[in-house]
């Protein structure tokens, strides 16, 4: 039993938070893909959150540019990626 808050903290960030958590969120970052029928309004809003869990020290510009590579990864349409990057 942890006897401080200090211990607490340490013994719930072992399966809740931490590095394990990061790591959580960077494989579902980088696995992520439209779904049929979302807007890109909806897809850009969740890159950018699993950026913000994924990154949280990193400067925003940083972010923001890892964020758009893996926007434009989950379209999984050439057209519209082709499209995007011009």
């Amino acid at each position: 039993m942890p006897k401080s808050l200090k211990e607490l903290t340490k013994v719930l960030k072992m399966p809740y938070g931490g590095e394990t958590q990061i790591d959580k969120y960077k494989m579902e970052l980088k696995a992520r893909q439209r779904k049929k029928g979302e807007a890109l309004e909806e897809l850009h809003t969740d890159i950018r959150r699993l950026a913000v869990l994924t990154f949280p020290k990193m400067g925003r510009t940083d972010r923001e540019g890892i964020a758009c590579d893996c926007f434009i990864d989950a379209l999984a349409d050439p057209d519209l990626v082709l499209q995007v990057r011009q």
